[in-house]
Order: structure tokens, then C-alpha cells, then sequence
């Protein structure tokens, strides 16, 4: 069927995929009443609830993990309240906070990785350049960030300054899909390649980082497999883990994959919808690696931590959530059924 044209040139259309009649707030209460068993006490504070968390976010997810015989079922545990659904609500959007945190320390971490081995192998490949071309380079830095232009203009403008100041300045465009983006693009296999009918760079990554008549210079000698080995190592050393068992467990050509999970986990924190029921694959590549071929679920990602992060940051971390679940027991008339179904989920125990 025709929508509301929005161009001049093109026709919007669309399907009825289906149509779900929307319900008021005091009919909400009633379904959840009917159809999931869950208590309702007071129904003006249950429509208050629902003012906070919308009736989907609020029943679905939290459906996952207090079911009472299936997951794919309706109905609740026995004895789950408005209230109960409301403060596992609240606790996921701790979890969120927590793995941000968390998160953003590697980051950090990474990405001043990242600059400082980067920005040391240019250095010294610039040290091997031949009397005429050092000349004819001036000394600049392997950082980049565009400049506003005009419309109109035919140049895309850049300064080119310090890595890292393009990675932690206030104009920072950099976010995990961009750090991920810029770790893929350091293989031989795709560093500075070109097309091969024209001059053009499919690497816009990196093209824009070196001058024109230095290019093909840095091309031949930048060796970007050191960047990404050495940075490796960095992350090795900022883990919990021994050399040995962070090789046997995730390998050097497996941290791409540790990459992605840890991003997938790092935008569910960020996002709309439970953490706490967020899943990811980790791709079979290496089969004899511990995490391959698995779906990585939350409390799968908890046993990753120490690949990637230190021992206090974690140790923190879980006693942080071991506070929040004690306060939920203590305060908010939490059962132990249900708790214990939260702590399953996530791994961590009020008493460990």
C-alpha cells in the first residue's frame, strides 16, 4: 500500500505486518492479572510502575528468567509480584551501568594501545626513509579528524594530529564498532590497498593518515601485524589471566572474535532491552579454543572478564552486584526462588 510521500523521486510502501490494538494502562494490569498470574496488590501503583517501564519491557524479559515451567510460557512464578518485575528492571539497569563502567576501562586501555604502538611504528619506519624523501615529508602525526568544509567543495579536509588525541579528545568520533573497524583494517591483507583499475584507496581506514608521496613508502615497510601483536600483549598484561592460559583459551587470532563479543555486550548496556537475557555467537574459527562455536550468554560473559580485564575491576564489579541482591532480599520482599533464579542467570551469588 502507498505511505506519505517523503521524495520526489520515490514512492514509500509498505505491509500491514500485523496490528496489535493498543491497551490502556488499567487494562495492562488486568492482562498481566489474567494472563501471567502476577500479583497486583494496588492497582494505582501498579499503573505508576507502568508510567516508568512500558508493559512489553516490563513483562517479556523478565517472563525469560521467572518463568513458571518454560521459558516460552505465560505464566509467572508463584507469588511474583508488579513490584518484583519492577526492581529486576531496576537491577538490569545496574548490570548496565556496571558493564559499561567495565567496559569503558578496556577501552581506554585499548585504545591508548592502539595509539601509542601505532604511532611508534610509523616513527620508525619514518627513521628508515632516504635523505630526499625525509626532505620533502614534514613530521606529523597519524591521527586524523575532518574539517568542516562546504557543501560544495570538491576537498575533504583533515588535520592530521596526535592518535591519541583523535581517539580521546572532546570531538572524538571514535566508538567500539569504529575501535573494531580500525583493529580489522591493520592486516596485511587489507592495510593501505588500493583498487586496482584506478589510484583509489579501499583502506579508508588509513589512507588518510600519510601524506601522498610518503603512501607507497609506508605501504612497503609499516608492518601493522606488529601494531596488532603488540597490542595483544598489552591486553594480555591488563588481564587477570597468565600468558599460558589467555593463549590456550582465546589465542592471538581468536581476539578478533573477543572483540566483537565484548561489543555486542557493550551496546546491550547501552540499549533498550535486558542484558541479563542478551546472547551472542562465538564463531567456530579455531574449534580447539575454549569459547568457539558457543552461544555466549551473560553469565557466560561474566567468565570472560578476566581475559580482558584486572582482578580488582572485577572483583568490585561482583561484589557491587552481591550488595544490589542482598538490598533486593533485605528491602523489597524478593523470594529466594526468585533470587536464586537472578543469580543463576548471572553467576554471582550473594554467598560465593
Amino acid at each position: 500500500m502507498r505511505l506519505g510521500k517523503t521524495n520526489l523521486t520515490k514512492i514509500n510502501e509498505g505491509s500491514i505486518k500485523y496490528y496489535q490494538e493498543p491497551f490502556s494502562r488499567r487494562e495492562q494490569i488486568d492482562l498481566m492479572e489474567s494472563r501471567h498470574h502476577i500479583k497486583i496488590a494496588n492497582k494505582k501503583i501498579g499503573e505508576k510502575i507502568l508510567q516508568r517501564v512500558p508493559y512489553n519491557l516490563l513483562v517479556y524479559p523478565t517472563l525469560k528468567i521467572w518463568y513458571a515451567k518454560s521459558p516460552k510460557g505465560k505464566m509467572f512464578l508463584a507469588n511474583t509480584t508488579i513490584e518484583n518485575l519492577y526492581e529486576l528492571y531496576r537491577f538490569d539497569s545496574f548490570l548496565k551501568g556496571k558493564i559499561l563502567e567495565l567496559v569503558r576501562a578496556f577501552e581506554n586501555m585499548f585504545l591508548g594501545s592502539l595509539a601509542y604502538h601505532y604511532e611508534f611504528e610509523y616513527k620508525s619506519i619514518t627513521e628508515k626513509m632516504g635523505p630526499k624523501l625525509t626532505r620533502e615529508i614534514k613530521n606529523h602525526n597519524v591521527g586524523f579528524q575532518k574539517k568542516e568544509s562546504a557543501s560544495n567543495s570538491d576537498i575533504v579536509e583533515y588535520d592530521l594530529i596526535p592518535l591519541w588525541q583523535e581517539f580521546f579528545s572532546e570531538n572524538s568520533k571514535i566508538d567500539i564498532n569504529r575501535e573494531i573497524m580500525f583493529w580489522e583494517s591493520l592486516q596485511s591483507s587489507k592495510f593501505l590497498v588500493q583498487n586496482e583499475q584506478n589510484e583509489l584507496f579501499r583502506d579508508k581506514q588509513n589512507a588518510p593518515r600519510f601524506l601522498s608521496d610518503e603512501i607507497k613508502f609506508v605501504k612497503a615497510k609499516f608492518k601493522p601485524a606488529t601494531v596488532r601483536e603488540q597490542c595483544v600483549q598489552d591486553v594480555v598484561r591488563f588481564s587477570s589471566v597468565t600468558v599460558r592460559k589467555w593463549k590456550s583459551d582465546i589465542g592471538n587470532s581468536n581476539f578478533s572474535e573477543l572483540l566483537n563479543i565484548i561489543r555486542i555486550f557493550r551496546n546491550s548496556a547501552s540499549h533498550p532491552g535486558y542484558i541479563i537475557n542478551q546472547e551472542a555467537c562465538w564463531k567456530a574459527s579455531l574449534p580447539d579454543k575454549k569459547f568457539n562455536g558457543r552461544t555466549i550468554q551473560f553469565v557466560d560473559f561474566i567468565d570472560i572478564l578476566p581475559y580482558f580485564l584486572p582482578r580488582d575491576l572485577i572483583l568490585d564489579f561482583k561484589l557491587a552486584v552481591q550488595e544490589r541482591l542482598l538490598m533486593m532480599n533485605a528491602k523489597n520482599d524478593i523470594s529466594i526462588r526468585h533470587l536464586q533464579r537472578i543469580e543463576n542467570k548471572i553467576g554471582i551469588k550473594i554467598i560465593s
